[in-house]
């Protein structure tokens, strides 16, 4: 793990780096995406022996099947089952061939892969981001399901980040169970929002607090360190939180409490115990710039905005029963403000033009679908 700080005085050795990777209360270092272990000489040496033994067996079987033939009674039936028999095992051979170099090829690079610095992310998250919008389509999907997908989009540290739920329920369900679902579909964006409202709000304040603590030096000291450590543990905390209130129910469940919630808990705790550390050393000198962004990567996980939209509610959008279309009904919209309309065939959409819109949907640099 690459510690989230910067250390411009000091030079370190690997040793010292590894040493001072502070871990979580359980053991477990900080989070992070799932990196695995990266090969060693001897898984590299067998992959590569693994496509040199496959194309010298063919080459071995290409010999000896020719050689069977020319010392057989080589009539044209004999020549062209031998023929159409090699080409089979020519084909296998090259479709189990593709698959060694594939893992060949994932192997050099997973030995040269580095995980990027923290510090490298956030300066990158630091300038003007792109804009995104994450599009979960649903139709009459388990609550646990669509819970589970936005709120792990919406904990993702992207500044511009915009959730919408594509309900693809029928708007009016006579069965009352479906009635039940596609009310609890609706309100689940909200809900999840509400949830993040607070922490967001209360590291926006801290940042804010931070900015309008003006002074001449450009290095933070010892107090600004301390109360940048104390956020992070309260974010971790509302990360250990939300994964203890967290049914367990199926695999999916103990996926989203261990690898998102769990990680980020671990991450957040490292961070805050790599701040304190530096608060204690004089020779470590960290800029106000290095803590300000910190500071705004605590606001940006807890920033994603989550709503949800309903093509089925308008005639004068597409009705097909695919996910596609769904897709593309709101994909079409982006970027446009429109009005509400009565018709005889039910509400549509219509530019808005001058008038005040009662939808509007922005059109942002980036679209992904889950």
């Amino acid at each position: 793990m690459n510690l989230p700080l910067r250390w411009p005085r000091r030079k370190r050795s690997s040793r010292d780096a590894q040493s001072s990777v502070p871990t979580h209360r359980n053991g477990k270092y900080g989070g992070g995406s799932v990196i695995p272990q990266a090969p060693g000489r001897a898984t590299v040496s067998g992959a590569r022996f693994a496509v040199f033994f496959t194309v010298a067996a063919w080459l071995a079987y290409l010999v000896e099947q020719n050689t069977r033939l020319w010392e057989s009674d080589r009539s044209i039936s004999t020549i062209a089952e031998t023929g159409v028999y090699l080409a089979i095992v020519t084909l296998l051979t090259a479709s189990a061939l593709a698959y060694l170099m594939a893992r060949l090829g994932y192997f050099e690079r997973a030995r040269t892969h580095k995980r990027v610095p923290r510090s490298t992310i956030d300066e990158f998250f630091d300038g003007a981001m792109p804009t995104m919008t994450v599009l979960v389509p649903s139709y009459r999907e388990d609550e646990r399901v669509i819970r589970q997908t936005l709120l792990s989009a919406a904990l993702q540290e992207y500044a511009n980040l915009r959730v919408v739920l594509l309900v693809d329920d029928p708007p009016s369900p006579a069965d009352p169970a479906h009635r039940r679902s596609l009310e609890r579909s609706r309100s689940l964006p909200g809900e999840i929002a509400d949830a993040l409202a607070a922490p967001r709000r209360a590291f926006e304040n801290a940042l804010d607090a931070f900015e309008r603590a003006t002074s001449g030096a450009l290095v933070a000291d010892e107090g600004m360190l301390l109360c940048l450590a104390e956020q992070y543990e309260r974010a971790a905390l509302w990360f250990n939180e939300q994964s203890a209130a967290l049914p367990r129910v199926d695999h999916s469940d103990h996926f989203l409490a261990i690898e998102v919630l769990g990680r980020m808990e671990n991450d957040l705790l490292a961070t805050a115990d790599a701040i304190r550390t530096a608060a204690g050393q004089p020779d470590v000198v960290i800029s106000r710039r290095r803590v300000r962004q910190l500071y705004s990567r605590l606001v940006r996980i807890f920033q994603a905005e989550l709503t949800s939209f309903e093509r089925k509610q308008f005639a004068s959008l597409s009705r097909e029963p695919n996910k596609a279309m769904n897709l593309n009904s709101y994909i079409g919209l982006m970027g446009g403000a429109y009005c509400i309309v009565a018709s005889p065939g039910g509400r549509v959409l219509i530019p808005a033009g001058d008038r005040m819109p009662d939808l509007v949907v922005p059109d942002h640099d980036y679209v992904l679908t889950l």
